[in-house]
């Protein structure tokens, strides 16, 4: 009943700058609409308790001894993201029915979906106690109790609703029919919601809604197994969007099973690969042991101690540190490393909260996979992102410290002053932060692996990475791990947006790797999400390389 009732916002497909003003409207009628909903439910239990004398709805429930209404879950703008409303659930007494063929004939055309046979054989065999149907609406409570039959009665209940249904699956959680939370904010805060409380994320619900349609529509194009995507901002911890795919709708209880809670964003470790040479060159460069002048003989594969590092896209040939950056030369990141040592390499990835389980607000997350490191192997491999496995949440939070001033500001996505006030940790150097700027803006400007994001309008910069899953303990070199990480603006960074493919299989692209798969959709995030936050175009000329000193200053 609730498919049928609720809007399929997944069919509203918008290209083009128009759809942020669509969104905005499309945020507001679901408020008011919701709104209004509440409005007219709540007259109509006071006209349908007013009209019930004699009663066969429980007349004590009137008035102030309603039991208290669950909080409901805000976004940062203060939209409606889950509310409960009450509803009716209906049930018989099998053992007082005198014409069940006539009574069930006028309750299904008043209540289509109950199944008329199965309620016969309860009734047949003389069942106290029969449930018809749930979560019903007054008015057609009130239809059935116009029927006036004696073997049927009501129970009041709650009806929890999410206006952004699959949009917010994951990240929410849901009710269950026996009333008791299951995964997301609703169960992490489930104390403060059935005090009647509200909780308040930091979610843009317009962010979340344009993060969840480009990515389902990467996620369907590209025939992945799975999908995230993140919108964070980098001065602050606050998390903007968080989208899981595959997904569920929270209102249709029954398609999903109790404890289902697999949010990827925070209950799923992948090894990330490439990504994690922005770690590896930023610990160098804070640590004085590399430069932008810097060079790395990347002319044939280098060797440590039996490990063979090759590049994916060999240059065969001296590169500076900004080719090993946008090339994502696995060979110039293993010289880094090894400068950089075991000690100095595991001081800075603990920094960056990457050996910890992180306190977001959600309590479904995962730990991540901290190995210890027996070998110089192993230092190599983290370099570029393996021997080493983290959820999305913490990846995106660390990548922030490099680009924000260095400070590390762990997550969150509840607006709480627990989360608000948390120190931040300074890890790299001010100088750092914008030197990575400059690298990460080349990665997408001059012809490096992500120059696909590359938009005339806005000054974008980012890494891509992709490692090979593991599977029955070996590394399954046919499928692909694949993200990407893109900062807006990323001369003065504010926002951090990550998108992840598992395995994506894509059938008219080249190649599976994150330049062709996890950009695409991250810039098409960034065309949709920059006028929302206001982010202006800066229409400056994208034909030429913008030089360091124009990410420096």
């Amino acid at each position: 009943m609730l498919e049928n009732a609720s809007t399929n916002y997944d069919s509203i497909k918008i290209d083009g700058a128009n759809k942020s003003a669509i969104e905005v409207c499309k945020q507001r009628i679901i408020a008011v609409s919701v709104i209004f909903f509440v409005v007219t439910v709540l007259i109509s239990i006071k006209l349908f308790y007013v009209s019930s004398s004699g009663s066969v709805i429980k007349t004590e429930i009137i008035n102030d001894q309603l039991p208290i209404v669950r909080g409901k879950i805000l976004d940062r703008n203060n939209k409606i993201l889950a509310v409960s409303l009450p509803s009716y659930s209906l049930h018989m007494n099998g053992t007082k029915v005198r014409k069940p063929v006539i009574l069930l004939a006028k309750l299904s055309k008043i209540i289509p979906t109950i199944d008329k046979s199965k309620i016969l054989k309860k009734i047949n065999d003389q069942k106290q106690f029969i449930y018809i149907a749930r979560q019903l609406t007054p008015k057609i409570a009130k239809e059935v109790h116009l029927l006036g039959e004696p073997s049927l009665d009501f129970d009041i209940e709650s009806l929890r609703l999410y206006p952004l249904e699959k949009e917010t699956g994951y990240l929410l959680g849901y009710m269950g029919f026996d009333d008791k939370p299951h995964a997301g904010v609703e169960r992490s805060f489930d104390e403060k919601l059935k005090q009647g409380k509200d909780v308040k994320l930091t979610l843009d619900s317009r962010l979340q809604s344009i993060v969840y349609d480009k990515l389902k529509d990467g996620f369907i194009e590209f025939n992945a197994k799975a999908a995230v995507g993140i919108i964070m901002d980098v001065t602050n911890g606050e998390i903007l969007a968080a989208v899981s795919i595959p997904d569920f709708n929270p209102n249709l209880r029954s398609q999903h099973k109790s404890g289902n809670s697999n949010n990827r964003v925070t209950m799923s470790n992948y090894e990330m690969g490439s990504i994690f040479k922005s770690f590896t060159i930023a610990s160098g460069l804070n640590e004085n042991l590399i430069n932008l002048d810097s060079r790395f003989d990347a002319s044939k594969p280098y060797e440590v101690k039996g490990k063979i590092v090759t590049d994916f896209h060999p240059k065969n040939r001296i590169l500076s540190l900004k080719e090993v950056f946008m090339y994502s030369s696995n060979i110039g990141s293993a010289m880094i490393a090894m400068k950089l040592g075991k000690e100095k390499q595991n001081h800075y990835l603990i920094a960056l909260g990457l050996n910890k389980t992180i306190d977001s607000g959600i309590k479904e997350i995962n730990a991540p996979l901290f190995p210890e490191v027996v070998s110089e192997a192993d230092i190599v491999s983290r370099s570029y992102g393996y021997h080493i496995s983290v959820n999305p949440l913490q990846v995106i939070a660390a990548l922030a410290a490099t680009v924000n001033g260095g400070k590390y500001i762990e997550p969150f996505v509840v607006d709480d002053p627990i989360y608000k006030k948390r120190p931040s940790v300074q890890v790299f150097k001010p100088e750092v932060s914008n030197i990575m700027r400059y690298l990460y803006r080349s990665v997408v400007s001059d012809g490096g692996t992500a120059s696909k994001i590359n938009i005339k309008e806005y000054k974008i910069g980012g890494k891509t990475g992709t490692a090979s899953p593991v599977e029955n303990g070996q590394y399954n070199t046919e499928k692909n791990i694949v993200s990407f990480i893109s900062f807006l603006p990323i001369n003065d960074p504010k926002y951090a947006i990550f998108i992840l493919l598992d395995n994506p299989n894509p059938h008219k692209k080249p190649q599976a790797t994150a330049g062709w798969t996890a950009v695409p959709i991250a810039r098409d995030i960034v065309r949709e999400m920059a006028p929302v936050v206001g982010e202006p175009g800066l229409n400056f000329n994208m034909t030429k390389n913008i030089n360091k000193e124009a990410i420096l200053q």
